[in-house]
């Protein structure tokens, strides 16, 4: 007889992110040999011979040489070969898994690096003995010496624990030969035991936002010295918190406290001798903003609205003055502001005394028909 016995994996596993699942498949054959399990009949194997064509002798002799096995030597054989199946599909089946997990890993990777190209300047990856998962030569020659230095023992005390979190700035040199600023980031990864494996950071050229910082800050110096020499300083009034805030030469006109940035009303109040002026102003402050703010409202009201200064006794249409108009009576009257502003409404409406309109008008309380 032949013996021939196939390797074939049962389970099941994740192949991917997706969750797709490997089916039964046999990945392997285990062929054992040929032997007998009692004498073989000669006769029968000669009858063989002649009906296919085969060498007699050759083939008889053939059939002598096959080992003839006991149930006991068979079944010790096949419990011996059943337990080296089930060692080489262990590990077969675990370096596929290997094989797709390092994929899956890539492919991860892959999608990663596309992102980070697209968000930012530059990245770099470290394990934690330092060594460069990235090609990091390029930086360090295009780094200044001591940005280099300084890096680098920083990575050290990120790696050793001594620090959370890597953040650091420096000049590096562009392609076309001028500096540039660079703020370096970076973080340590852990495994699944705690343990840290990986440094990862990130390159922003913040060449642009450097220089706007700077500008600012030119700007506000100048500003602030203008003021000095101008003996001039401002202030405002939040309306919401009743709080001023005074530049730096206000500060000093007003000797409040440089190190503050927010004053009460008291607080300034304490610095001015004429008081009243001062209450005037704010009143007269307020009374604009609101005012401002009902002419907002009374302007984009939805019905015809007018304000009257009444002469005389009201009882004619020449004692109706007109002072406001809002845009709803305007369009009504298919007028300009500049037509009815300082007009009576007998300019307005030349029969109004003749139709009893006044009392009407009296008794919608100034409401525009």
């Amino acid at each position: 007889m032949v013996a021939a016995i196939s390797i074939e994996h049962t389970g099941t596993f994740n192949m991917s992110e997706t969750g797709e699942q490997w089916k039964p498949f046999s990945y392997g054959n285990f062929f054992t040999g040929q032997f007998f399990l009692e004498k073989p009949d000669l006769k029968f194997f000669r009858t063989q011979a002649q009906k296919y064509g085969f060498d007699e002798e050759a083939y008889i002799a053939a059939v002598k040489k096959v080992p003839i096995w006991a149930r006991e030597q068979l079944e010790n054989y096949l419990y011996f070969i059943k337990g080296l199946i089930a060692v080489i599909s262990e590990s077969g089946m675990k370096r596929i898994k290997e094989i797709e997990h390092r994929k899956q890993i890539q492919k991860s990777e892959k999608r990663y690096r596309s992102i980070l190209k697209a968000a930012i300047d530059g990245y770099w990856l470290t394990d934690t003995n330092g060594r460069l998962l990235d090609d990091f030569s390029v930086w360090e020659k295009l780094t200044r010496i001591e940005d280099v230095e300084k890096s680098w023992q920083m990575m050290k005390e990120l790696i050793e624990g001594k620090r959370e979190r890597f953040e650091v700035e420096f000049e590096m040199r562009h392609k076309d030969g001028h500096w540039i600023h660079i703020l370096s980031r970076s973080n340590i990864y852990k495994d699944a035991n705690g343990e840290r494996v990986r440094v990862v950071g990130t390159h922003v050229d913040i060449t642009d936002s450097r220089h706007q910082r700077e500008r600012l800050r030119l700007s506000e110096s100048r500003y602030r010295k203008a003021q000095e020499l101008g003996k001039v300083g401002n202030w405002e009034y939040n309306l919401k918190t009743a709080e001023f805030w005074g530049s730096d030469e206000a500060k000093k006109i007003f000797e409040l406290d440089p190190h503050k940035d927010r004053f009460t009303i008291e607080d300034v109040e304490s610095c001015v001798i004429e008081r009243e002026r001062v209450h005037q102003a704010l009143a007269e402050k307020l009374l604009t903003e609101k005012e401002a703010l009902f002419r907002g409202l009374f302007d984009h009201m939805t019905s015809g609205s007018a304000v009257y200064e009444v002469r005389n006794d009201g009882s004619k249409g020449t004692d109706y003055i007109i002072r406001e108009f809002n845009r709803k009576s305007l369009e009504m009257e298919e007028k300009k502001m500049e037509e009815v502003l300082g007009r009576s409404l007998f300019d307005l409406r030349p029969n109004i005394d003749d139709y009893g309109l006044i009392s009407d008008e009296k008794s919608m309380g100034n409401r525009h028909p």
